[in-house]
């Protein structure tokens, strides 16, 4: 069972990947990417906590 749970998640990553790799031209990451993204993640860790 791990053997399969394990390899369904390196293919969900993979196909993450090729997604980002296919999305286009790469922008360098602001001040207010890395802001936005600590405050979606502040979310979703207080979102867990609360269940």
């Amino acid at each position: 069972m791990r053997n399969y749970l394990k390899k369904n998640q390196e293919r969900k990553l993979e196909i993450l990947i090729l997604e980002g790799l296919n999305s286009g031209e790469s922008t360098p990451l602001t001040k207010e990417d890395f802001e936005k993204i600590k405050e979606r993640g502040i979310k979703r860790l207080k979102q867990r906590a609360e269940k």
